[in-house]
């Protein structure tokens, strides 16, 4: 189902990198570049899983950065999938997750790695993650039990905070970019397989606080975050891709608070799309034609379907969309089952 390009000597290094890749030629090269201009002063390793990308990247890896160790999938098996493929090959005593549209400043992962060798007790730690404008993307990682209207979020909108900030423990993370400690992971799989995209975090934070593991925010580490470059191009991915956060953001309310939160929240994020999908037919009938406004509509009209379909379905729509998130991927296929891991 796939190929390993194997360079590893069998020896251990202080952090596995792994970048999950699928047609973001130009920003998994710039990604890339940061990494081996500006490297962590620790030992690393670079995992690279290309999940069946038409756009040359995993040539790219395979020409331009040897050093890497790079897997090829026939299919897109998903975010969840593939780091699971890379973690089980990495030899990393820390494992980072980092997303290939991304930018590090120099000193990032040193600051992360030096926090975690004098913390023992802490299984991840996590960077503040900015957008390209500056503003923060998750700035306290707080899970609220309803989700916030797009309208009082626009209002809402976060800048960078300056000057020194203190370490912030926290109850999860969402975001990209962090460090864990591979001892508080299990030693079969990094993220559960049930989600094709979005939401693995949080069952990974669960189990290590369950396990007794502390989960950290470095303000003062940052990474640079380009949003969603693989879908904000193609109206039919963006909305694939809107289906998919609104039936994972269900599922883990419905864990964290009970159903009847999440059915709140639910009705409150229909209320909320269908507002904004009415203000923007609106300004398109009486406005000149606005290329991204297709887009927009788009994002908004698939939030409110698959609020309708959760009230309606419930899990059952989870388990839907993610199959057919993993069809659309694949052009209308259904991926077969990679091989089980094996123990030794």
């Amino acid at each position: 189902m796939h190929c390993s390009e194997d360079k590893t000597t069998g020896e251990k290094v202080d952090l596995s990198i792994i970048i999950v890749n699928y047609n973001t030629y130009i920003n998994l090269t710039m990604c890339l570049r940061t990494l081996f201009t500006h490297p962590p002063s620790c030992s690393f390793e670079i995992l690279v899983v290309d999940n069946a990308s038409g756009d040359g990247s995993a040539e790219l890896v395979r020409v331009k950065y040897p050093d890497v160790r790079l897997i090829v999938n026939r299919y897109n098996y998903g975010f969840s999938v593939a780091n699971n493929q890379a973690y089980r090959e990495s030899r990393g005593r820390y494992v980072m997750t980092l997303n290939p549209d991304t930018e590090i400043p120099p000193g990032t992962i040193d600051r992360l790695v030096q926090f975690l060798d004098t913390r023992p007790d802490v299984g991840l730690v996590s960077p503040a993650i900015f957008s390209e404008d500056g503003s923060v993307q998750a700035p306290d990682h707080s899970f609220p039990r309803f989700c916030r209207p797009v309208l009082l979020a626009m209002l809402c909108a976060s800048v960078e905070p300056s000057g020194p900030q203190a370490t912030i423990e926290t109850p999860w993370i969402f975001g990209t970019g962090y460090i864990c400690r591979k001892e508080a992971i299990p030693s079969e799989r990094f993220f559960d397989e049930d989600t094709f995209l979005f939401g693995e975090e949080y069952g990974l934070c669960r189990n290590m606080k369950k396990n007794g593991f502390k989960l950290y925010i470095l303000p003062d580490a940052r990474i640079r975050h380009h949003v969603s470059v693989s879908f904000k191009r193609e109206p039919g991915a963006l909305a694939m891709a809107r289906k998919l956060v609104t039936a994972v953001l269900w599922r883990m309310r419905k864990q964290q608070y009970g159903w009847g939160i999440a059915m709140a929240s639910q009705l409150l994020c229909c209320a909320d799309a269908l507002l904004m999908w009415l203000a923007l037919k609106l300004k398109q009938a009486v406005s000149a034609h606005d290329p991204g406004r297709g887009l927009m509509l788009a994002d908004y009209r698939a939030r409110l379907v698959a609020s309708l379909a959760l009230m309606i379905r419930g899990d059952r729509y989870f388990s839907v969309i993610n199959a057919a998130a993993r069809r659309y991927f694949n052009d209308g296929v259904t991926p077969p089952r990679l091989p089980a891991p094996t123990d030794g």
